[in-house]
């Protein structure tokens, strides 16, 4: 003979408590593999606010210069032209130095081909780096290196750099 023995309360509580505590644990560890296997993206280039570009002046990663991009030429499918202003931490203009830009896709993993340019001096601490060629649409980071005397630091600018303004040529490889 078999005895069946009514359900408790507590029994029925636990047994929900458990079945709501495991499909919670399912559904986290579902939300989280799928957040692994599809990482945020960054906006496309076209959706980003020039706000997101950031060639303002800012201190050196060593606080020893700071840097800006003053002027910039842009035409649409031609290499870049940039303006950099350069001081000491005290804002006093930096002159001799050698400036060498090195701009790289960190999403892409590219590098701008040539991989370096270098600046030339435009009076009272203003130095140009031209031929600045971005050949794919996203955004670049631009590690800029001054080197003066027995000093040398690198400042970093960010860009957006949108479809039309792509330049033609060689595409950077890693």
């Amino acid at each position: 003979m078999t005895i069946i023995r009514p359900r408790s309360r507590a029994a029925d509580r636990f047994r929900a408590l458990a079945i709501t505590a495991g499909a919670t644990v399912a559904l986290a560890l579902g939300a989280a593999a799928t957040i692994h296997a599809n990482p945020p993206r960054r906006p496309a280039a076209a959706t980003v606010p020039d706000a997101y570009l950031s060639l303002a002046t800012r201190a050196s990663r060593g606080g020893v210069f700071t840097a800006g991009v003053v002027a910039r030429t842009v035409a649409p499918g031609a290499a870049e032209t940039w303006l950099v202003r350069v001081a000491d931490r005290d804002g006093r203009p930096v002159s001799g130095a050698a400036l060498r830009a090195t701009p790289w896709m960190p999403d892409a993993g590219a590098r701008m081909q040539p991989r370096r340019v270098d600046a030339i001096a435009a009076g009272a601490g203003v130095y140009r780096i031209g031929g600045l060629h971005f050949t794919r649409p996203g955004w670049w980071t631009v590690p800029v290196r001054i080197t003066a005397g027995r000093h040398a630091d690198t400042v970093v600018f960010n860009l957006i750099v949108p479809s039309t303004a792509v330049c033609p040529g060689e595409e950077g490889a890693g």
